[in-house]
């Protein structure tokens, strides 16, 4: 007898019509499950760091944060980049996010927004506008 893509054996029992076809269903299974496995949790940063005087700011977005505001620190009073200029190397703010397309949006976000809007946004996490760079290595 003969069920959809299944023979029915004599005993009862079910089997696939031939091995081809077997490993093709097998291989579709795996492909539409495999949209159910884990998502592998990813971490992106956006932040602000400022000045040994705070008066300049500078927002930016990484995968890496400790490595990131280690290249700020090396880049210091090189012209070739606006934190290196303005020697904008100390964290005072920062955010995490999962996905890239957030992380981008919320970026672009903070950087049109006037220093008032930033310094509120940093003194909600940061009143004392401390420097965190030693905190985020933890």
């Amino acid at each position: 007898m003969l069920v959809g893509l299944f023979e029915m054996t004599s005993n009862g029992n079910f089997s696939f019509l031939s091995s081809r076809l077997e490993g093709e269903i097998v291989s579709l299974f795996i492909r539409l499950f495999s949209i159910f496995k884990p998502v592998k949790q990813h971490n992106y940063f956006v932040y602000i760091t400022t000045n040994p005087n705070k008066t300049t700011l500078y927002v930016g977005l990484t995968n890496d944060l400790p490595t990131r505001l280690d290249q700020h620190f090396e880049n210091r009073g090189k012209f070739k980049t606006y934190a290196g200029r303005y020697f904008c190397f100390n964290l005072i703010y920062w955010e995490r996010h999962q996905y890239i397309d957030h992380a981008i949006e919320r970026e672009k976000e903070i950087k049109k927004w006037r220093r008032e809007k930033k310094e509120a946004l940093i003194n909600a996490m940061n009143p004392e506008w401390n420097f965190l760079n030693e905190k985020v290595r933890d």
